[in-house]
């Protein structure tokens, strides 16, 4: 199953099937206080003035692309999310996990909630995905982390697949045996991941786009191929694209039509199938740039005239014997007639010889 649903998860969800997803990871609004966006821009190349300069004298016209948005601003985070993930709880597979991921501002307060409705021991992990970009605050520490909680139906039975772990580098690999550090080491529940490169080939412009390589790890390590997995914040796919690559199947939903398109637009080649939207088709390719016409190449010069031939001879010489000079007569010398010396005061005192 390769399913995308546009919707208000708290209607969609009473209508999936029951026990169908063996991994649920979701990740909710952060309830930041302000909508969150992400400014885009195009940039074509012209044969025009431009807006901006590039390599070799190139020039390029900048235009600003229509971004999608959400609102986060909750009154009371948890009356919002709890119910939520309560009814997502029957999707679960007894041997199922559940993955919550937040940041600092109301992580906290979930936990307890999640604590009172599984129970403490149903508790796993506290993973921290740290990460080091962006701006700085000059008035307390940078926050440079979230949170993910990890949680599991039945606290003596859940899928933890140690082996598919992805192996991390020593950090003094000189301290371990040559072959532990060809190895490396399994990580811990600190997870060191650069966020999605404002430039990669993985960013797809959708604002608090998470990376690859963390539901990489979780799908891995926390279902099986053939398993589903359940994402009812879905943002821009990324759990569907994690998914679909380790050949698990996914239902993605989300209320926001911009969220679900850049999903449906990521995984066209696998072929999802979308519910409450169609997604349309894109756009025709435009038309190739002209080239600029060639000028007129200049006149030919006439071609010079031909050179004298260069007369030939049918023999080589003989370079061992020794080249014999014609004799020439020597030229005569200038006699130059002069004063006696104290006579002379400038060259215009000098007489040559008339002829």
């Amino acid at each position: 199953m390769k399913r995308i649903i546009l919707g208000d998860n708290a209607e969609v969800l009473p209508t999936l099937p029951e026990g169908f997803a063996r991994l649920i990871y979701i990740d909710p609004p952060f309830n930041t206080g302000e909508p969150q966006k992400r400014e885009r821009i195009r940039v074509v190349s012209t044969d025009g003035a431009g807006d901006r300069g590039g390599f070799g004298g190139r020039r390029y016209e900048v235009s600003k692309v229509e971004s999608g948005s959400y609102e986060d601003d909750f009154g009371d985070f948890e009356a919002f999310l709890m119910p939520r993930i309560e009814l997502a709880l029957r999707c679960l597979t007894p041997d199922g996990s559940l993955f919550v991921h937040l940041d600092y501002r109301e992580v906290h307060y979930i936990k307890v909630a999640l604590d009172r409705l599984l129970g403490r021991k149903h508790f796993k992990n506290e993973i921290i995905w740290a990460y080091d970009f962006g701006g700085r605050s000059r008035n307390r520490w940078p926050s440079k982390h979230d949170t993910i909680l990890w949680y599991t139906k039945d606290p003596n039975d859940y899928v933890f697949h140690f082996d598919e772990m992805d192996r991390i580098p020593y950090m003094a690999p000189g301290l371990v045996s040559k072959e532990k550090a060809e190895r490396g080491k399994t990580p811990t529940d600190v997870w060191w991941h650069t966020i999605v490169p404002t430039a990669g080939r993985e960013k797809t412009g959708y604002p608090t786009q998470k990376p690859l390589g963390i539901l990489n790890r979780i799908i891995k390590v926390h279902s099986s191929p053939g398993d589903m997995v359940l994402d009812f914040f879905a943002g821009s796919g990324t759990t569907g694209e994690s998914a679909i690559r380790h050949d698990r199947g996914f239902v993605l939903v989300d209320s926001n039509p911009e969220a679900v398109r850049v999903a449906a637009t990521r995984l066209a080649s696998f072929e999802p199938e979308c519910i409450g939207f169609e997604l349309a088709p894109p756009p025709p390719p435009s038309p190739p740039t002209p080239n600029p016409p060639i000028p007129p190449s200049p006149t030919p010069l006439p071609p010079p005239p031909p050179s004298s031939p260069i007369p030939s001879s049918d023999s080589s010489p003989d370079l061992s014997s020794p080249v014999v000079c014609p004799e020439v007569e020597a030229p005569l010398p200038i006699q130059v007639h002069a004063e006696p010396a104290e006579a002379v005061s400038s060259l215009h005192d000098f007489t040559f010889p008339s002829e």
